[in-house]
């Protein structure tokens, strides 16, 4: 039976970019009670749930953001809160939903210092309420690469363990993208090239492993396609070109 993962985790809203970060000493478990309570729309986040209810649940996807101790939860969650700034998040004070020990206060404090948000109300400044977006707001592009910058510059220098990776990739069985995630996928690499590095370790990759009938009848219609595509592009017959004859 595998370990349970101890550590922080982001529920992501791909088709706006917002998110929820919570922490855990089992996110497998939390992740199923999430999942259970938001398809049941009972989930006690209505800023959550009214999301998922208007994207769908392909919308949505758990990614395990940091595996650390049951120690140091709070302060890490309280880090990841601070530099993603999640839209879901009903509250911006890391806690386990009571009252804090001492320590964790303290820790919390130092957490905040270190941002930068010393001193200032748990929810930041009293914001203009002419400036306040409504709950269907739609991030403009500005804001979505805002925030993909502050994503990595928060993951910059950390580097997954094999088992963290096999561990993501298991929670992530099952799931599928929507249509619309696949074309924004599919949009964000048009164009893009593969770099030599890359292109060898795809190849090392398939090295070894054996193709289906199907996938192979698949990858002989697409070349065939592709030939005909350019055939028809140089003007010529689909069975190449034309050969002389004695008559010209």
């Amino acid at each position: 039976m595998p370990q349970p993962i101890s550590g922080i985790y982001q529920i992501l809203n791909t088709a706006t970019d917002d998110c929820y970060v919570g922490s855990s000493v089992n996110i497998t478990n939390r992740r199923i009670r999430h999942v259970s309570e938001l398809r049941r729309g009972k989930h006690i986040n209505q800023r959550l749930q009214r999301a998922w209810d208007k994207y769908g649940e392909t919308a949505f996807v758990v990614n395990v953001l940091e595996e650390v101790e049951s120690e140091i939860l709070i302060e890490r969650e309280q880090w990841w809160i601070d530099t993603l700034a999640p839209a879901y998040n009903l509250r911006k004070i890391a806690d386990r939903h009571g009252s804090p020990e001492p320590e964790t206060i303290q820790k919390l404090r130092e957490s905040r210092k270190n941002a930068g948000i010393e001193g200032k109300p748990h929810g930041g400044p009293k914001p203009d309420p002419s400036k306040l977006r409504s709950r269907h707001h739609v991030r403009t592009e500005e804001e979505r690469q805002a925030m993909h910058e502050r994503r990595v510059k928060a993951s910059k220098g950390r580097t997954m363990s094999p088992e963290a990776r096999e561990k993501i990739r298991q929670a992530h069985l099952g799931m599928k993208a929507s249509p619309e995630t696949l074309e924004k996928l599919r949009a964000s690499h048009k164009g893009q090239k593969p770099t030599p590095e890359t292109i060898e370790k795809n190849r090392q990759a398939q090295l070894g492993r054996k193709l289906s009938d199907e996938a192979r009848e698949k990858i002989r219609q697409s070349k065939l396609g592709k030939t005909r595509k350019a055939s028809d592009e140089a003007g010529q017959p689909h069975g190449g070109p034309k050969q002389p004859s004695l008559f010209d």
